[in-house]
């Protein structure tokens, strides 16, 4: 998908990498119009219902293939699959040395392929399985570089853990990354770090070789203090490789090619969001972390949707809030900022619907789901 920008687009640069400096020449050329927001959904109708009961650790993750609802259990590494009403179909995987199993147990991270197949990593360790989970090509992901402490060393990023997001395009691999490493992370120096670390690895799928660093933060992160609290970032891919980058605290969404060459920025805040963000310690940060988070609001899942080409970003109010917000988004224009249940994400689409999620509730063992029509 490429939109077609009616807001001034950033300055397209001759390095494939966004450096801060290029944004903060573009920042004050993003004007946001009036008629890119032109909101006509105020409220989903949304039905839910209960993917039937499984003997599972109830750790992991929901996606949607084709029209198969897919939860992906990361602690004992199983695939199961259900209808799209949530009807159990079958189970796949799990740990072992066997054609259809994984050896090393955990799916920490993974993405569907063309045709069906999956990508799964449970951490360097990655293997490949086929549409009826036959285990295919294995190999270990080679990082290259030293012990050089610079922010273009692949050798210095970490999985995202917690939120590893895996997409695939053209015969790379594409994983969110941070730097913990003693000297170079946020906590060293915020300024220096938000501006030179990057946010993504691409991996070439035949060889297991990062090949490149991809991305950074926007300004907002190296001028706010306080962001620190909401460093997460989420993004989505469509079939054409253009990226769509989301960051917990801005309210701006950024446009990418499938060479990571920037070619827009859109995007407004939502309803009822303190986004006053305090600054904290370090002490803090690492004490009270996700206590201080809940009182304030951040964006936080993005979907496009090709079918129906419609990008939709969830984001959290405070945990006083009975609900948390979802934007609707077609072209680079709101048609919609609504209500929905507190952590609520959207998965995927099978004609006519939408399916979401609110994640998984481990203590009573369920899992539900819910689908809407636009």
């Amino acid at each position: 998908m490429k939109y077609i920008c009616t807001l001034v687009l950033l300055l397209v640069f001759a390095n494939c990498n966004v450096s801060t400096e290029k944004l903060k020449e573009g920042k004050g050329l993003l004007k946001l119009n009036d008629n890119l927001k032109k909101e006509s959904i105020y409220a989903l109708n949304l039905e839910s219902f209960l993917l039937d009961s499984i003997e599972s650790s109830y750790i992991g993750n929901i996606c949607i293939v084709s029209d198969t609802l897919y939860f992906i259990d990361e602690r004992f590494a199983w695939v199961f699959r259900f209808s799209k009403d949530g009807k159990f179909i079958d189970r796949n995987l799990g740990l072992g040395g066997g054609p259809k199993e994984i050896e090393t147990g955990l799916i920490t991270g993974y993405c569907i392929l063309p045709d069906g197949w999956m990508f799964v990593g449970p951490a360097d360790d990655c293997h490949i399985f086929d549409k009826a989970f036959f285990r295919g090509n294995r190999f270990v992901i080679n990082r290259g570089g030293s012990g050089e402490m610079s922010y273009k060393n692949a050798q210095n990023y970490t999985k995202w853990y917690g939120n590893i997001i895996m997409k695939y395009h053209n015969d790379n691999i594409y994983y969110n990354v941070y730097i913990e490493r003693p000297g170079m992370s946020s906590f060293d120096d915020k300024e220096e770090y938000y501006e030179k670390v990057g946010i993504l690895l691409k991996m070439d799928i035949n060889t297991g070789k990062v090949t490149d660093i991809l991305g950074s933060y926007p300004p907002k992160y190296s001028e706010n203090k306080g962001a620190i609290l909401f460093d997460g970032f989420y993004y989505d891919m469509d079939k054409m490789g253009n990226f769509y980058v989301n960051y917990e605290a801005d309210s701006l969404i950024y446009c990418y090619d499938a060479n990571f060459v920037p070619t827009q920025v859109f995007g407004f805040n939502g309803k009822k969001m303190n986004r006053d963000y305090p600054f904290v310690s370090n002490e803090d940060y690492l004490k009270r972390r996700n206590i201080i988070k809940e009182k304030y609001a951040y964006f936080t899942h993005i979907k496009y949707i090709e079918e129906i080409n419609t990008l939709f970003r969830s984001y959290r109010r405070s945990i006083d809030e009975e609900f948390d917000g979802l934007q609707i988004y077609k072209e680079e224009t709101l048609i919609g900022d609504v209500d929905v249940p507190k952590g609520f994400k959207v998965l995927g689409y099978i004609s006519p619907y939408v399916y979401a999620s609110t994640g998984i509730d481990e203590e009573n063992e369920t899992i539900e789901l819910y689908k809407f029509k636009l």
